[in-house]
């Protein structure tokens, strides 16, 4: 083979290289990515690794929407795989960075959206329907290892929360701020509504949590004033204590 012919050659593979990379079909690589996402399933996938969309996403079971994607050329000088995603689903709309490292590790950056408490019925302790309102996320980092979170910083913000089961009353709005220190710990408070709200979350790495703080109701008459009455007797003060603790 002549010198002149690998001068034509190697440049033609390269491109040609190149070319299959670029337009390297997404349903092909989930086949590798999948064991990295347990739960996620893609339906109706077109595009490439690089650039593409699935008209259905669904988590633990659950369809949640649309996903789109575009690969983030950031993320590899970290030794990870990363994109920008969004996701639009009915009343649901979120977008965010996202890398996958090794051991089941995801990093999620600048995590912002809403969606309606009911997509979540499925991982709440209550009857399906029982809750209602507009979760807004504003998370600017997010990681979790092996389905655990183990960092967070941010806020969540619930509006306009209703409740159906065991009784309907209206709850009102609550935000929580998000930060890390000894595991992750999240300051409640209430915006506005028929019920006073202070309380702490806090959640370690191993999945252990605890709840504590109190409740107390701005109007005694409301539906939701009566639902206090399921926390036991009120303090001296009149406010409702609750203090209670669990595992992921």
């Amino acid at each position: 083979m002549t010198r002149r012919v690998l001068r034509w050659l190697v440049p033609g593979a390269l491109a040609y290289l190149i070319f299959l990379g670029a337009t390297f079909p997404a349903s092909y690589a989930l086949h590798w990515l999948q064991p990295s996402l347990p739960g996620v399933q893609l339906g109706d996938i077109s595009g490439s690794i690089w650039s593409g969309q699935a008209r259905q996403l669904v988590f633990d079971s659950v369809p949640l929407g649309a996903v789109s994607w575009q690969f983030d050329w950031r993320a590899p000088w970290s030794g990870s795989l990363g994109y920008r995603l969004s996701l639009d689903g009915e009343g649901t709309r979120l977008g965010g960075r996202v890398r996958i490292g090794r051991g089941g590790r995801l990093v999620i950056r600048d995590l912002v959206g809403r969606l309606p408490l009911q997509r979540l019925d499925h991982w709440l302790p209550l009857p399906p329907d029982s809750v209602a309102g507009l979760l807004q996320l504003d998370l600017t980092s997010l990681i979790v290892t092996n389905g655990l979170p183990q960092t967070a910083e941010g806020s969540v913000t619930l509006d306009s929360a209703s409740l159906n089961w065991p009784q309907a009353a209206v709850l009102g709005s609550y935000q929580m701020q998000l930060k890390t220190g000894q595991g992750i710990t999240g300051e409640i408070r209430d915006t506005n509504g028929p019920l006073a709200l202070q309380a702490q979350v806090t959640l370690q790495t191993d999945g252990q949590y605890r709840v504590n703080g109190v409740l107390s109701a701005r109007d005694s008459g409301s539906a939701a004033a009566h639902l206090l009455t399921y926390l036991g007797p009120p303090g001296p003060d009149g406010k409702y204590p609750f203090d209670f603790a669990g595992r992921l």
